[in-house]
């Protein structure tokens, strides 16, 4: 036999080795597989409960509060800016005063009217003494004979009591305005909270009134938007993952506040339902703690796991006796009874308000066979 042939018969016998010992290999674990069922004496099929699907949101990172601030001419004219360009100011910082020429002019001339007035009242209390005093000089004294006050007295006290009155009803009403004005010859606006200062320009072309002033607060939040068939599946101080588009980096947040109204211009036609309807979006504010390196208008995508919903199984895994519902789960490979509470959903699921949870694989099928403790092949699972 040549060197050749030789070769080549040791190849063949290696190729057969090789080929017999994946023939032995297959039937050992056929029959582990097939002595498994025979042990548990059952057919079966298995179910694992699936995750519940990621909510997900679009938006951007915008301050937490800015306000816009407008000349308003019915406060007068603006008399000092306070503040400067980029500056930084505390709540309730005075940003700008005006000046109202017409309420001074109006307070000063209602000073003088009630300066007047105090000085006729003086006037009028002094004559209605002297009148009192005739009076008083003729009551009857001692054995002297009475003398009744002239008829012309009696009228003149009235009189004068009467505009005393009078006067007093000017008074009271002039103050009355003057309260009113006071505090509107100069008003002050300030800041409603803490932010940077941005002196306003000309406004654009169109632009009905140029902006003043405006006041931003350094801190950055999230703004997404949420469709409507997703609205009930999020809710607040729920953790969000966000991921910035700008910088690519992840960072988790908290929901702060969904809102109840339709955003303006937030209808889009979602293409996953296959109907091309038109799903109107809410907004959703979410707390961010971890800010550096961050900036307004930088836009992010937001993933939320809902925790409100109830896993599912199908109904032909309950198992139902006198002391409730029950399914057989599969631990370390062997077949436990797990007590469930559940509830109706449609014809071939239930959802399930305890006992389970998404992960865990369940008896799908063929459970009046299984026995606790039943060793189960989870190699057959199929959803």
């Amino acid at each position: 036999m040549t060197n050749k042939q030789k070769k080549i018969m040791v190849s063949v016998i290696v190729v057969f080795s090789f080929v017999w010992a994946g023939l032995i290999g297959w039937k050992v674990l056929s029959e582990k597989k097939a002595e498994a069922q025979q042990e548990s004496g059952a057919q079966y099929s298995l179910y694992s409960i699936p995750s519940f699907p990621k909510v997900f949101l679009e938006g951007d990172l915008q301050h937490t509060q800015k306000e816009n601030f407008y000349p308003d001419a019915s406060r007068g004219l603006i008399d000092k800016i306070n503040v400067t360009d980029q500056q930084a100011v505390e709540k309730d910082q005075v940003l700008y005063t005006y000046k109202n020429e017409q309420a001074i002019e109006q307070y000063e001339d209602l000073k003088i009217q009630l300066e007047s007035l105090v000085e006729t009242q003086k006037q009028l209390k002094k004559q209605l003494a002297k009148a009192s005093s005739v009076q008083i000089a003729t009551t009857p004294v001692g054995d002297e004979p009475f003398m009744s006050p002239s008829d012309n007295t009696e009228e003149m006290k009235n009189t004068i009591t009467s505009q005393i009155n009078e006067n007093a009803s000017q008074q009271k009403r002039l103050n009355v305005q003057l309260n009113n004005l006071n505090g509107k010859q100069y008003s002050s606006v300030t800041a409603p909270f803490p932010g940077i200062v941005s002196i306003g320009k000309s406004g654009n072309e169109g632009e009905q009134e140029p902006i003043l002033l405006s006041l931003t607060a350094p801190a950055l939040q999230v703004v997404a938007y949420v469709s409507e068939k997703d609205r009930q599946r999020i809710h607040k101080d729920q953790l969000a993952t966000i991921l910035i588009y700008g910088t690519g980096q992840e960072i988790e947040g908290k929901i702060r506040e969904i809102g109840d109204f339709v955003s303006q211009g937030s209808l889009s036609t979602s293409g996953t339902q296959g109907t091309g309807a038109n799903l109107s979006q809410y907004p959703v504010y979410i707390d961010i703690p971890q800010q550096e390196g961050l900036y307004a208008g930088y836009h992010i995508q937001g993933t939320v796991i809902p925790d409100n919903e109830l896993p599912k199984i199908p109904k032909t895994s309950i198992i139902t006796v006198d002391s409730g519902s029950y399914v057989w789960e599969v631990v370390d490979g062997k077949a436990k009874r797990t007590q469930v509470d559940i509830q109706d959903w449609n014809v071939k699921y239930v959802l399930v308000k305890s006992g389970l949870r998404p992960g865990q694989i369940i008896i799908r099928e063929g459970v009046n066979d299984i026995k606790e403790g039943d060793k189960i092949d989870i190699s057959s699972l199929k959803n």
